[in-house]
């Protein structure tokens, strides 16, 4: 009797123990599963820190390229801004020496047209209102306009003026003349066809004057 007491109270404490072993591993696994979900939302949490960092060094390069792309635009820009200037530069330099060239040309035409044609035996006087002084010349004390500012085409009205008033004094005069050769009928027509003259002369009263001496129609004379 006293053996088999013995006996159970041996498997009492085996039970026992057995009990605190199940206790501790049902702890065990307990902690084992709090640190693997801990371990899987770490792990998830780093991935997505990584995926968000991947992200925005895509979005730094794509920038770093776009502002590349805008950087070169800019200087090409500013390359077609200055050659662009460079061509207006020199267009406008080149419609100067044009504009130049061709104030030198026709003062020059002007200049020898009046000398050959125009100014002989005449004197100087000052015109009303001018401020200039003026040559006049010896048909008919018309005023020859060069110095108040006359254009070719009114230049040749005037010319084919005097030119038929010497006509009508001097045959002989005016055959010998170089006036003769400067004036052509044709001009005149040009100058009523182009009105250049009422846009141009400053003295358009002695042009009139003139054709009233000579008899002449103003629209013959100019």
């Amino acid at each position: 009797m006293r053996n088999k007491r013995k006996r159970f109270d041996e498997c009492e404490d085996i039970k026992e123990e057995l009990s605190e072993i199940r206790k501790q591993m049902s702890q065990m696994m307990s902690m084992l599963t709090n640190l693997s979900l801990s371990q899987q939302e770490f792990n998830n949490k780093m991935n997505n820190d990584v995926s968000d960092i991947k992200e925005q060094m895509a979005n730094i390069k794509t920038n770093i390229q776009n502002l590349t792309i805008e950087q070169n635009t800019i200087k090409s820009d500013i390359l077609n801004i200055k050659s662009n200037n460079n061509i207006t530069n020199k267009n406008v330099e080149a419609l100067q020496s044009e504009a130049c060239e061709q104030h030198r040309t026709r003062n020059g035409e002007e200049g020898e047209r009046i000398e050959d044609g125009v100014q002989m035996h005449g004197e100087y006087q000052h015109v009303p209102g001018s401020g200039a002084p003026v040559r006049r010349t010896g048909a008919g004390n018309i005023l020859d306009g060069r110095p108040l500012g006359a254009t070719e085409p009114e230049l040749c009205g005037y010319l084919f003026a005097v030119a038929r008033e010497k006509e009508s004094h001097n045959i002989e005069y005016l055959q010998n003349s170089s006036l003769v050769n400067n004036i052509k009928p044709g001009m005149v027509k040009k100058v009523n066809e182009s009105k250049m003259a009422f846009k141009c002369m400053e003295n358009i009263n002695a042009f009139l004057e003139a054709a009233r001496q000579l008899g002449l129609p103003a629209q013959e004379t100019f």
